[in-house]
């Protein structure tokens, strides 16, 4: 391992990029946009350039300020400031140092390293779903999208989802920052493991590029980071009601029973989920004939009831002989599938037995698998979940690869490429494909797609779900850093099997679960085979009881989560933030509680038994919004009864609301604008109007609210022709005004009654 050396020379390329050369490499520096620097790293000049699936935003650089200093150069945008010393050494700045330099940047046969230190108080976020405390310092995070062992621990590395971005920053002050290594290769995040004081990044390949950002605040980082990565679109409104899922329900009467048993026992569920078991023999773009033997009915059938359909699609097709598998035959034929160095196609082993894999690097074989989705919207399907495409194989020997080997290639656009390079780019360019295909057979309505696995980049095309997870309260706990630690990687529409995919769950680990499940930006049920039923309703009465009203919990709160995935498409800023996006104490940095949006905090009951908790709020004031008592900021003992958890809502909030209870979302009250109006100060902010399923544009509202009187603006075109504002009272009752809405704007009196 050797160190890139002295500083042999600089020189400003253009007036936005500074190149430096080294005894052993070569560093250049740009401008990406103001507050945003690109930096690549290589052996020699001129750097080699590809192409980034991550990065979408367009480069909009600025002149770049140049000085030398004793022992180094300073390069500034006006806002950001690096200073390059020998060895490729760099220190951040704006204003005050955020990012330290350390031995700099150094290169072995295999990999490269670039090193900083950790000062005492720095924090580091983000970096995908591994599973750690929210805090990722003191580990390591490894990203090669991996089927990962089960079950899921803190010492399980690498996962499904691979994202190589940090946000970092001091919770006592100073600024954040983003660093993002835009590279699909395997990497190594070692956040002071090995050193306590390093931070470590460790990329399998010779070449490096990096964006460094930074900002005053996390959500300034965050909006920065997804300008230049991309954001999720506001998704169909349907897909944030519950989900319900289950590896199988095995034939068309057993998911209709299902559906049936949801409406009789008025339990709210939008989403009816189909696993492997519908396929004929696992085939995908197939349907059991004697299971499912009229799947266009049988759709047709849970849609009356109000259900969406959503079957699972996997990358492999089954390696059948010529004439057995229409698709398979097609494939081969056109030479789309993956290939080893002699030519030949691959196959690996996943559910059907031997399977081949579509080379999705090429335009023609995304096109095509599009065209393969027909057969599921001509039956009436209205969403796609994409499993298996870290992508999996399965095996029985502990040393066989559970994915596919590094050597088999992929066209890369005009470049024969291994696996070193686009295995990690799989599942995203899969998830190209999909969205290909919602557009050609479902046009002019929204996409929604699941995925298992991703890179930097997927919350463009898709939502993420954390994976196999287990029946624990430990996997419970763990969901909160999880799904946080996505949001701040980008990636918000996020959620984790609600119950745990594996083992068998207790009637009161279920009951938390849907509790706190009722909160996930992603609200999904799901288990696996051989183990006990987990739908609400699968143990006795008061279980089902308790499930049903967390699950009507979420869909009173409904519109307000909807309002956070119209912010998260228009700034980046996730649906789950952490405390400490409000809130730099040091008391903030917890892994048990969370904002959703910026006015609720949820604090749910994670261990067996609890029947209180140790609650921090941040500063301001607060009101339980079971009981609409009056909390203080700070720490708190709360009780947490089986029938509810622990949920803050801040003084002053106007939380839109469903009131009324309902099925699914298309029962929803349309014309009505319900609004909570909680006892406060001055409060100003915006309210959308859309039809939940176009991507029309939407109309925007705006209040404004002080003590007594809440105005809203409206947008030229509003349905709405009624206002209902409901205000709290003690014991947790409310009271509601009604007000007609003529013309554009709404003037409402708190007092009035």
């Amino acid at each position: 391992m050797v160190s890139a050396g002295r500083c042999e020379s600089w020189v400003v390329v253009d007036g936005s990029t500074v190149r430096f050369e080294f005894e052993r490499g070569v560093m250049e520096v740009s401008s990406h946009a103001k507050g945003i620097f690109r930096v690549r790293f290589g052996r020699s000049c001129p750097l080699r350039e590809y192409r980034s699936l991550s990065v979408v935003g367009s480069a909009r650089p600025v002149e770049l300020e140049v000085r030398e200093l004793e022992g180094g150069v300073e390069v500034g945008d006006g806002v950001l400031r690096v200073v390059v010393k020998d060895g490729g050494a760099a220190s951040w700045y704006r204003g005050e140092v955020f990012l330290w330099e350390s031995e700099g940047v150094f290169r072995d046969v295999e990999w490269m390293e670039d090193r900083h230190r950790l000062g005492p108080e720095d924090e580091v976020f983000g970096l995908g779903e591994q599973m750690t405390p929210l805090s990722r310092r003191g580990y390591v995070i490894e990203h090669w999208n991996t089927d990962a062992n089960f079950p899921h621990t803190e010492a399980s590395r690498p996962m499904y989802c691979s994202i190589p971005f940090m946000l970092g920053g001091r919770l006592g002050g100073g600024p954040w920052w983003g660093y993002f290594l835009d590279s699909p290769y395997r990497s190594l995040f070692d956040v002071g493991n090995a050193d306590p004081e390093r931070l470590t990044v460790r990329l399998f390949r010779d070449d490096l590029t990096v964006y460094v950002m930074s900002g005053d605040a996390p959500h300034e980082v965050l909006s920065l980071y997804t300008g230049l990565t991309g954001r999720h679109e506001v998704p169909p409104l349907w897909s944030l009601g519950y989900q319900q899922c289950k590896y199988s329900y095995m034939s068309e009467e057993e998911a209709l029973g299902v559906a049936k048993r949801f409406r009789e026992l008025d339990i709210p569920c939008d989403g009816l989920w189909y696993d492997i078991d519908y396929m004929d023999g696992y085939r995908v773009f197939t349907f059991d004939r004697e299971r499912f033997p009229n799947p266009a009915e049988h759709f047709r059938a849970v849609k009356e009831l109000g259900f969406r359909p959503v079957v699972i699609v996997d990358p492999g097709l089954k390696a059948d002989p010529p004439g057995v598998y229409p698709a398979v035959d097609e494939g081969s034929e056109r030479g789309f599938f993956l290939r080893r160095p002699d030519g030949s196609e691959f196959e690996g082993r996943v559910w059907p037995g031997l399977v081949k894999f579509p080379d999705f690097s090429r335009e023609e074989v995304r096109s095509w698998w599009a065209g393969l989705h027909r057969v599921y919207f001509e039956a009436g399907v209205e969403g796609i979940w994409n499993d298996m495409n870290e992508p999996a194989l399965l095996s029985d020997h502990v040393f066989e690869s559970k994915t596919v080997p590094e050597e088999v290639r992929m066209y890369d656009e005009g470049r024969w490429s291994g696996q070193d390079r686009m295995h990690n780019l799989y599942a995203l360019l899969e998830a190209m494909a999909t969205r290909e295909a919602f557009e050609r057979f479902r046009p002019g309505r929204r996409p929604f797609l699941l995925t298992r696995a991703g890179f930097a980049g997927i919350q463009r095309y898709a939502a993420v779900w954390t994976g196999d997870n287990r029946s624990t309260w430990e996997h419970l706990r763990m969901s909160i850093p999880q799904i946080l630690n996505m949001g701040l990687s980008g990636v918000g529409f996020v959620g984790a099997d609600v119950g745990g995919f594996g083992e068998n769950v207790t009637p009161e680990l279920l009951v938390r679960w849907y509790q706190l499940g009722a909160f996930y930006p992603f609200f999904r049920g799901h288990n696996a085979k051989g183990f006990v039923p987990q739908e609400p309703f699968a143990f006795d009465g008061s279980v089902t009881d308790l499930c049903r009203e967390a699950i009507r919990l979420r869909y009173r709160l409904l519109p307000y989560v909807y309002e956070r995935f119209h912010e998260m498409a228009a700034t980046g800023a996730p649906v789950w933030r952490p405390l400490f996006w409000y809130d730099r104490s040091p008391d903030a940095l917890r892994n048990d509680e969370f904002f959703l949006g910026g006015d609720l905090v949820v604090a749910p009951a994670l261990e067996r038994g609890m029947r209180r908790r140790m609650v921090y709020l941040p500063p301001g004031e607060w009101f339980h919004y079971h009981t609409h008592e009056r909390w203080a900021s700070g720490y708190s003992i709360v009780e947490t009864p089986i029938d509810n958890i622990p949920v803050f809502v801040r003084a002053g909030a106007v939380i839109p609301v469903y009131p009324s209870p309902m099925a699914h979302t298309g029962e929803r009250e349309e014309g009505v604008l319900s609004l909570e109006v909680w006892p406060g100060g001055e409060r100003e902010g915006v309210l959308h109007e859309d039809d939940g399923e176009t991507p029309a544009p939407a109309l925007v509202h705006r209040f404004t609210r002080d003590r007594n009187r809440l105005i809203i603006q409206w947008e030229a075109g509003t349905r709405f022709e009624e206002v209902r504002v409901l205000l709290p009272l003690p014991g947790g009752a409310w009271r509601s005004l009604s007000v007609p809405v003529r013309g554009g704007r709404t003037e409402i009196d708190l007092d009035e009654g």
